[in-house]
């Protein structure tokens, strides 16, 4: 049923349509609210065909589907993430912890401080400089994560004793996750399906 609300859209008008609703997201808005951004962002999709989705499914489900599938955003990435910290049993993890001037993505500790700081393509770098300060002063570790064809980028624009993990996708479901250690730069991947 998604894909037949998605076949009048194109491409790019689905990733502007997840954007809009990344953006605009809350897990404790009611379903009904949900649905009304859902109508208002498909616009073109005619009415009874949403009413019947609207009917066959829960509005973060259909959601979650979309930014999954369209829209490599710093939830879903942190998402893929998240799913190979949680093996380590014994630590513990936060998010969006403020340090200094800048929020954290994620926190872990296990023995070592460690931060992870997630870009997304969609991201702005501009103050890439003053989290790495604040992060370092606060944390044994620090890591940021980022698509894979920014590596070069970033590799020139944090200290080399930031780790440096890159994720790509391949296919559905399938996370890459390739982690460049502090000052080796040597690749470990990591695999996630």
């Amino acid at each position: 049923m998604y894909e037949d609300v998605l076949k009048a859209y194109s491409i790019t008008e689905i990733v502007q349509i997840c954007k809009y609703l990344n953006k605009d997201y809350n897990i404790y808005d009611p379903d009904e609210v949900r649905w009304k951004k859902i109508k208002y962002a498909f616009s073109k999709t005619p009415e009874d065909l949403l009413v019947a989705l609207q009917d066959k499914t829960f509005s973060n489900e259909f959601i979650n589907h979309l930014l999954m599938n369209y829209y490599i955003c710093e939830r879903v990435v942190k998402y893929h993430f998240i799913k190979h910290l949680k093996k380590s049993l014994h630590d513990i993890v936060a998010f969006e912890m403020s340090i200094g001037d800048s929020r954290i993505d994620i926190c872990r500790i296990n023995g070592k401080l460690c931060a992870y700081e997630i870009k997304t393509e969609y991201d702005n770098y501009d103050r890439l400089s003053t989290q790495m300060n604040d992060y370092f002063n606060a944390f044994e570790k620090v890591y940021i994560i980022v698509p894979i064809h920014k590596f070069e980028m970033v590799k020139n624009h944090v200290p080399s004793k930031c780790g440096i993990i890159t994720y790509r996708m391949k296919k559905i479901a399938i996370w890459f996750f390739h982690i460049a250690e502090p000052q080796k730069r040597i690749f470990v991947i990591l695999i996630f399906v």
